[in-house]
């Protein structure tokens, strides 16, 4: 399948979900029977009982030949772990998507093609990729896509499939996202959009407290809290990837973060949310670990530097005590501390640099932005060296997938005379691909030796988003 066939359906499936309405209530008398039923048959286990990554049941082998059983396989035993940071009870890669795997075509065929894409990449040649492979993908790919389209036209869902539809997105977004695609990971996201308002409405904190189906009793039994845990981690996943890409976020960060720290008290009765309000499974989550405040104050960083873009210099003096609030914010960033008691002194001491990684490369995407601070400032540099030194202790741990973005703002705040550290970089992104393997970060370094380049021939831009615009590279650090 080539990629005017898959860029076709996607736009297809783009233009209807866009105009899709939301569907009708099931009946209630059977939904209430439903609920009846399962929490009798589950009174005594948690409400976040996750899901313990199964062999593939015999009606899904038989949907798969042995390359797909092998790309199965890949995913559960490999891709899933290296991907999601969190302890293993709480990877939500394996916990939930996988399940969901089981239920629906539609999302298996979109982790098969994740699979693919991620055996394609080469560990020694950052420009090779198997072609076998890649055309694995895109064949898993299109019967993803195929499958959704499908589902979308055949009206026989309850409103509770949109969240069968918004995993899907997002495994396929993921997938776009490992391969370097810079342009169809955007599509599948503003996809995803389009499902949530559809379903939940243009204020995406809603997704908590909008009553729903009760999903059928086969899918209770595999999700208990289908309502609460699975949206929020695909909330969560969308958020992430929403705001790691230097574009205006999809929805206000106001919503995000409202998203976060809603209230359990402001729950209904008939929505239950993960249980106790400080446990772990909020606090270290697969992607953001335990970073989800530095994420919200990035986005905001991003999106006041998309605003003020449209401004003459007059008007954005008007915006300087915003900026000058923005950070005090970054400078008082606190971690969490409560989400590690239960973890180790190693892994704690991981988790919180990583937290530390992610505070010093906000901090320098805020000034080279916002500030407008010259590369070779002593505060700039101070941090600078601070971030290199960190960036040294996580590579090589679970934690280097999540280390794109920093990686990337690095480089890109070295200066024209730094090569020694442009040859360390070189060799810290050769490092990292040799087990990571995704080509977000072979996109991070292309898009970094292109700053440097533009740099060395004297075209200086200061504004490092606009930078990003003017070489049309429309990367995601997720």
């Amino acid at each position: 399948m080539d990629k005017q066939s898959l860029k076709k359906i996607k736009a297809d499936i783009q233009h209807q979900l866009v105009h899709k309405k939301k569907k009708h209530a099931a009946d209630g008398d059977q939904r209430a029977a439903m609920v009846n039923y399962v929490r009798r048959s589950h009174e005594d286990e948690y409400d976040n009982q996750i899901y313990l990554s199964k062999p593939l049941e015999d009606c899904i082998s038989q949907k798969l030949d042995s390359m797909g059983l092998q790309l199965y396989n890949y995913y559960r035993s490999h891709l899933a772990n290296i991907i999601s940071i969190a302890p293993m009870n709480q990877n939500y890669y394996l916990n939930i998507f996988l399940p969901m795997a089981h239920e629906n075509d539609g999302i298996l065929f979109a982790i098969l093609a994740w699979s693919a894409n991620h055996l394609s990449i080469s560990s020694s040649n950052e420009f090779r990729k198997d072609e076998i492979f890649v055309n694995l993908a895109n064949r898993y790919t299109f019967m993803s896509l195929t499958h959704l389209k499908t589902s979308e036209d055949s009206n026989v869902y309850d409103k509770l499939s949109f969240l069968y539809s918004l995993a899907q997105i997002l495994i396929l977004c993921g997938s776009e996202i490992c391969q370097g695609d810079v342009k169809f990971w955007k599509i599948l996201l503003n996809i995803g959009k389009n499902l949530i308002e559809n379903h939940v409405g243009k204020d995406i904190s809603h997704i908590l407290t909008t009553t729903t189906e009760e999903a059928p009793l086969e899918e209770r039994v595999i999700f208990p809290n289908f309502n609460s845990v699975v949206k929020y981690w695909l909330i969560v996943n969308f958020i992430y990837h929403d705001i790691l890409n230097f574009n205006t976020t999809s929805f206000p960060i106001e919503q995000y973060e409202k998203f976060f720290q809603r209230e359990h008290t402001s729950l209904p009765n008939s929505v239950s949310f993960i249980e106790p309000a400080d446990s772990p499974i909020e606090e270290i989550d697969p992607l953001i670990g335990i970073n989800k405040p530095i994420l919200l104050l990035l986005g905001q960083v991003t999106n006041l530097t998309r605003f003020l873009q449209t401004m003459e210099q007059e008007e954005m003096l008007e915006h300087g005590d915003k900026i000058l609030n923005l950070q005090v914010e970054l400078y008082k960033l606190q971690p969490s501390l409560m989400a590690l008691d239960c973890l180790d002194d190693n892994k704690q001491f991981c988790y919180l640099e990583l937290f530390e990684i992610m505070k010093i490369s906000t901090l320098m995407f805020f000034q080279i932005t916002l500030l407008k601070i010259d590369k070779g400032s002593l505060e700039l540099q101070i941090l600078l060296n601070r971030l290199n030194s960190k960036l040294d202790t996580a590579i090589g741990t679970f934690l280097e997938g999540s280390l794109c973005f920093p990686l990337f703002i690095y480089g890109a705040c070295l200066g024209i005379d730094d090569i020694e550290k442009k040859l360390d970089l070189e060799a810290k992104f050769d490092d990292i691909l040799k087990r990571y393997k995704c080509y977000n970060f072979q996109n991070a370094r292309l898009l970094i030796r292109k700053i440097w380049q533009n740099e060395a021939e004297g075209n200086d831009e200061h504004n490092l988003v606009h930078m990003i615009d003017e070489l049309d590279f429309n990367i995601n650090f997720a």
